[in-house]
């Protein structure tokens, strides 16, 4: 879009808004002077009529100005909508509501009235519960997955991330169980990618600790699952170089358990150990995801003591 100061916005009053007079109502309750908003960007006599809703301006020079407005493009929307979210941010804030509830029911319902909307986002949003739901239900065996190949999709084809696509992405990687795995592991790679880019813009650095080792657990259940040990290893390899886990207990104690696990299916002994000592301490602190992790690990101690005993079986055959 060249031209955005004429691009009309209709808030729930259906009330058109003009770039060029909410930018003057914003700078006159901050207190700023044309002319430290104008700067570098335009002149003192365009930007004016630009103020005045006579001249459009480029996407270009309307983020520069926004820029020295004090405010991010995500904030200045916010307020040209009336401060609210979009339609499809709060549908998403809704899912993510209900599905820390574990509202199934209100989760399918969402899938079924915006499965076929004639918003883009939208539709993303409603693939999106369902496949929360899958991941959640009992009975998920007998959920069809073509909603989630079209996500898995989406992300495979995705050229330009943004923080949203990786935190999405991150709670859904264990779903990705594709042939070949490189398809998975591009999936992978570009959240981690992401979300380091993201570190260094924005001060999330704590938060966006937690997604990203929430994603390492992730995709090396999907490898382990799918038995691909060595990459498996070379996952925990990667995920000890990652320095902004180090002032994060979360992310310390995943990458610890991370560890347990692939060490189940190479020495099961001492990693069981190791692992019911981690997560009887986790319990006795009372931590918040302990029942989650201890899940995770009963899965994969099952099937690294058959993987290791199968191993071990076939080295003294040898």
């Amino acid at each position: 879009m060249d031209d955005v100061s004429q691009f009309v916005l209709y808030t729930g009053h259906m009330k058109k808004i003009n770039f060029g007079l909410m930018c003057r109502q914003i700078r006159v309750s901050k207190g700023l002077s044309q002319k430290e908003v104008y700067l570098g960007v335009m002149s003192r006599s365009y930007y004016a009529a630009f103020e005045h809703g006579d001249y459009n301006i480029s996407a270009e020079k309307l983020i520069a100005v926004v820029a020295n407005l004090r405010l991010t493009m995500a904030e200045f929307m916010f307020i040209a909508r009336g401060d609210q979210s979009s339609a499809p941010d709060q549908l998403r804030y809704q899912i993510y509501v209900l599905y820390n509830r574990w509202n199934l029911d209100e989760l399918m319902a969402i899938f079924e009235r915006y499965r076929h909307s004639d918003d883009q986002l939208q539709r993303f949003n409603a693939i999106l519960a369902y496949a929360l739901v899958y991941i959640t239900s009992n009975h998920s065996l007998k959920m069809n997955t073509a909603p989630i190949d079209e996500l898995r999709l989406y992300f495979t084809n995705l050229k330009t991330w943004t923080l949203s696509d990786a935190e999405t992405a991150s709670i859904l990687l264990s779903l990705f169980h594709v042939q070949p795995v490189q398809e998975g592991q591009h999936i992978f790679d570009e959240i981690v990618s992401t979300i380091h880019r993201f570190t260094a813009l924005y001060d999330r650095a704590n938060d966006l600790a937690s997604t990203l080792a929430n994603a390492y657990l992730a995709w090396l259940q999907t490898l382990l699952i799918e038995h691909h040990y060595q990459l498996a290893h070379e996952c925990i390899a990667q995920m000890e170089t990652e320095t902004m886990f180090d002032q994060n207990m979360e992310a310390v104690v995943i990458r610890r358990l991370a560890d347990i696990l692939v060490r189940l299916y190479d020495d099961y002994p001492q990693a069981k150990r190791d692992g019911d000592n981690l997560l009887n301490w986790l319990t006795a602190l009372r931590y918040g995801q302990a029942n989650m992790l201890i899940a995770i690990f009963e899965v994969h101690k099952l099937r690294g003591q058959t993987h290791y005993e199968r191993h071990s079986a076939r080295k003294s055959a040898h």
